[in-house]
This record gives structure tokens, sequence and C-alpha cells, in this order.
């Protein structure tokens, strides 16, 4: 586990964990290496555990080569390439099947981009009425719903516009997971922080919100 420490005019120590599981205490100036030793090693169990969660949020990604596994909604499915003149995704659940047609079938990129793209549009369709629901569930409103391809955090809000974003890797996820970071994002229209009473608002709507949250 490496720990980056700064040094810093600061009052107190601060821990950060950012999306990418990068670890950095930021420490007063002549504060003593052992005390920062020991607050380290305090925290020890909550970083082991936020850095599982950063884990689970990473998707397995695929070359994009016949016969590999992708995920649609918590489905596994086949995924083939064929050469076409148009490049369109289509899934056949009778067979299966991801079928990615392209007129690259050699080139990565292109093909990550096509299938990225495909998602995001899934995602526009799939998740809309699902924020709508919730946002008729808890009396909430928003003025703009976004999804994006994003590498980390399966969403976030800004509680001061109204906005929401989605991640569209999440349309590989189970519906259940999905709902859960949809009410969790709405839920900082409340509570903007991650305090006990953010967590006991999700609950009051989503009483298995912590089932959810593992799949």
């Amino acid at each position: 586990m490496q720990i980056k420490i700064i040094r810093k005019s600061v009052k107190n120590l601060i821990l950060k964990i950012r999306p990418n599981g990068e670890i950095e205490v930021t420490a007063p100036k002549k504060l003593n290496e052992n005390y920062i030793r020991d607050f380290i090693l305090r925290k020890t169990s909550w970083i082991e555990k936020k850095l599982k969660e950063i884990e689970k949020r990473k998707t397995k990604e695929i070359s994009y080569l016949n016969g590999e596994k992708i995920f649609y909604l918590g489905k596994e499915y086949n995924f083939f390439v064929e050469k076409n003149e148009k490049n369109y995704v289509e899934k056949r659940d009778s067979e299966n099947k991801i079928i990615l047609f392209t007129k690259f079938p050699d080139d990565f990129e292109m093909k990550k981009e096509i299938v990225d793209s495909w998602y995001r549009e899934e995602g526009e369709k799939f998740f809309v009425p699902v924020v709508e629901n919730y946002l008729n569930l808890t009396g909430k409103k928003i003025n703009k719903l976004t999804v994006k391809t994003l590498k980390s955090n399966w969403g976030s809000c800004n509680y001061k516009k109204g906005y929401i974003n989605l991640n569209s890797e999440m349309m590989k996820k189970d519906i259940k997971f999905i709902e859960y970071v949809i009410l969790h994002e709405i839920a900082h229209l409340e509570h903007p922080d991650h305090s006990r009473n953010f967590y006991s608002y999700i609950e009051k709507f989503m009483p298995d919100w912590k089932e959810r949250k593992k799949l």
C-alpha cells in the first residue's frame, strides 16, 4: 500500500483516497513522522474498505474480440465482431449475443468507441425512467441529467445546480445496483455529504440498499 505524504500549512491530518486508488495524507509541516504513521495504522481498515469499493467500481475490460464475454444489465453475453459498411451494435437475447458490426474489425480504439457510444445510448434510454421514478418517490427535482462514459465514479450530483451525471458503464451492472446509484445521487440533493442522515434518507426509500451496493 503506497501512501503519498504531503506537508502543508494545515492544522490537522487529512486523509484522501482518489478515484484511481491513490492515497494521500496531508500533514502539518512540523508534525512528527511517528504520529503520522500511527494515524495511518489506525485508518488501515477504512483505507482497505475504500480501496475494495473502488476496485468493485471497475468493470472488466475486454479486447473486443470474438468469443469474449460482455455484460448488459448484469447478464453475460457472448461478444462477436462482424465486418459491415455501417457501425452499430445489436443485442440478440435469443442467441445470448452482442454483435458489433463495423468497418473497422481490427481497430481496437474504434471498436471501443462504438461500443461505449452504444452503452451511452442504452443508458440514456434506461436511466431516464428510473431517475423519474425516484424523483417522484422522493419529491425531488433536477435541472439536468447527463449520461457519460466515466473511468471512476458511478455517478455524481451537483446539488446546487440540480445536475446529476450517471456513468454509462452501469449498463453492464444489475438493475438493482443501478437503482441504488440513482437514489444515492438523488439523496445528495437533500444531504450533500455522506453523513448518517444521508444513509438514513436512502434507507427510507430503499431498505435493502446495502445489499444492492454489493452487486
